[in-house]
Parts: C-alpha cells; structure tokens; sequence
C-alpha cells in the first residue's frame, strides 16, 4: 500500500489499483483536460456489452425478487468480466483481459448498475471504493475485489465492512479524519486520473504527474486531489512517496 506524505505532515492517499480509463493515442498538449479518454457510460456501447446488458435486463423483469436477481447478475457478471485481481488495472483491461482491482471493477458494476436502473452508491475511503446497492429496502454491498463472497446484504455485516473500509490502515494522524464519501461516476473517474498521477510522480515524472492531476481536479475537486496538486506545483520537495 502507499501513502503521499509531505514533509509539512499533510497524508494523501493512494487507492491501490486506481488507473486511467485507456487514454487513446499521444495525449493533447493544448487542452489538458479534453476528453481523451472514454466515458465510463461509453463502455455500455460495445455491442458485446450492449448484448449483455440487454439480456440482463430481459431477466431482471422476470425475477420476483429483485435482491435474488442482483445477487446472481454479481457473481455471473463477476465470472464473466473479473478474471484476475492486478493492481493498476484498467476498465479497458479488465473487459479485455479480465484484469481488475477494486476502482476498476467498482467503475465496471457501477456501469452495469446504471445502465440496469438499479439504485446504487459509490462509497469512497481512504483506500478502498465499492457500491452500496438498494432493492426491496434493503442495502446490498457488492464488493468487487472478493468472486466469493462479494455480495453482501445482511445489514449488520454491511455496518461492520463500512467501517472496517473506512478506518484499516489509518494511523493515529489520520483516524481523526476518514474519508467516507459517496461520489459520482464522473468523480470516480477522477481517482482513477489521481492516482495514475501519483503513480507517475513515484516514477519521478512531475510532467506527466501534473497533467493527470488536471484531468483528475476536472472530474472530481475533492480536498486531497486539491491538495497534492497544489503542493505538487508549488512545493513539489515538499512530497514523498512512502510504502506501507
């Protein structure tokens, strides 16, 4: 796992296996935040994903229970598109590899949700993004990183994950301020273009660190996205990547 801490004591955290969603081609040097990647809503267009789509929500109208069916659309959908858990990986990998980490395939069941009209959230903290789903008034966890035991709907066990999400691997200088937000697709988006710059900054390449750090504060403005990109054009001596 790794953190950002700077030298001033402020903590930045890093989302382990946060990437870009495929940035096509040489990247633009006169807008550094035009769309050069794909929409995470795009994805529903792929005519092999369209077909999947289509014919899940054929069997989401013949389903009585409606937590049943989300619960075999998980693990099905979870074989099918989540093969491998690799840190770093993409969306584009993971439909075409079945490369996956928890943002990647959080964006991927986040996607599906949507396009299924199945009322969901996703959860941010410090290091972990997942969906909070609701059917039947009940909440459903659907954690993207476990093909065994990733959906999650008895309530007490959902209480106790959320908070093991939102307070492990904090110290004492950070238990004081956990992060539990609920963000947007768009926002999701953002962390993915966040932690691909401070992968870039790891590799010593300031350049590259800041560009994705544009692409990340137009997607989401949230406080640490904020913070490491003002320190890293400001006071960039002032950072340092630890491992934890």
């Amino acid at each position: 796992m790794l953190t950002i801490r700077t030298r001033l004591g402020l903590w930045l955290l890093l989302l382990m296996g946060v990437q870009q969603v495929g940035v096509a081609g040489h990247l633009p040097t006169d807008d550094p935040v035009a769309p050069a990647i794909s929409s995470l809503m795009e994805v529903c267009q792929h005519e092999e994903i369209s077909d999947y789509l289509d014919h899940w929500a054929q069997r989401k109208l013949k389903y009585r229970d409606q937590v049943a069916f989300l619960r075999t659309f998980f693990y099905k959908t979870h074989r099918k598109y989540l093969k491998q858990y690799v840190p770093y990986s993409s969306v584009q990998q993971t439909l075409s590899v079945g490369a996956y980490d928890c943002v990647s395939g959080t964006a991927l069941f986040a996607t599906f949700l949507q396009a299924l009209n199945v009322p969901f959230e996703i959860r941010e903290t410090g290091y972990h993004v997942f969906v909070i789903a609701k059917l039947d008034d009940k909440f459903i966890l659907l954690e993207s990183t476990d093909p065994s035991a990733g959906f999650v709907e008895d309530q007490q066990a959902i209480i106790h994950q959320v908070q093991q999400y939102i307070f492990d691997g904090l110290d004492a200088a950070m238990v004081s301020r956990p992060i539990h937000n609920t963000i947007t697709l768009e926002q999701l988006e953002g962390l993915m273009f966040y932690n691909r710059a401070l992968d870039y900054f790891q590799h010593h390449d300031r350049e590259m660190a800041a560009f994705y750090l544009d692409y990340a504060l137009a997607r989401y403005d949230s406080p640490r996205i904020r913070a490491m990109s003002d320190l890293l054009k400001e006071h960039p001596e002032q950072v340092v990547i630890m491992d934890r």
